[in-house]
């Protein structure tokens, strides 16, 4: 990379510049995220072709320049694909959790032994897939009860662990 003191001292203000673009980026995520949800319950269709066309007419009449019309709008069509595709990644992405969730509340799982490594599983399964149905078995009473309040079912008894 080329040293220079002038171009060092331009290319921190374009990284400031990135910075910003890109907190602003993420805020504009956040905003498009809760368009889409108020469009999913009212049943609005999700892509509005006037509208964009309108964000980009617009865009182009605030347009100081140096930038083109040509490219303003160019960039402003592309970021909104770009935000399209994100948002339709978020909602496949939730349909396939709710999917899984779903899936998951009607599996079980068995913890044969409680101790360090079966707790640690339990602790980490309930973290993760809370409504996740556990069964944990072990002879002491103690690593039971230490774990009790995170197992759907608790025994020191190991046929009824296979027969939940």
């Amino acid at each position: 990379m080329i040293k220079h003191p002038e171009l060092d001292k331009l290319r921190m203000q374009i990284d400031k510049v990135n910075r910003d673009l890109l907190h602003l980026m993420n805020e504009r995520a956040v905003l498009v995220k809760q368009v889409a949800d108020l469009k999913e319950r009212e049943g609005f269709a999700t892509f509005d072709p006037d509208r964009e066309n309108s964000v980009v007419s617009k865009m182009q009449r605030l347009n100081y320049g140096p930038l083109s019309n040509d490219i303003v709008g160019r960039l402003f069509r592309h970021l909104m694909l770009l935000f399209r595709e994100w948002e339709e990644e978020q909602r496949r992405s939730a349909r396939i959790q709710a999917e899984a969730e779903e899936w998951l509340m009607h599996q079980r799982v068995a913890i044969v032994g409680l101790g360090l490594m079966g707790g640690s599983a339990v602790l980490a399964l309930k973290k993760n897939l809370p409504r996740l149905y556990i069964a944990g078995y072990d002879r002491d009473p103690q690593l039971i009860s230490s774990i009790a309040e995170r197992l759907d079912l608790h025994t020191q008894n190991l046929e009824k662990i296979f027969s939940c």
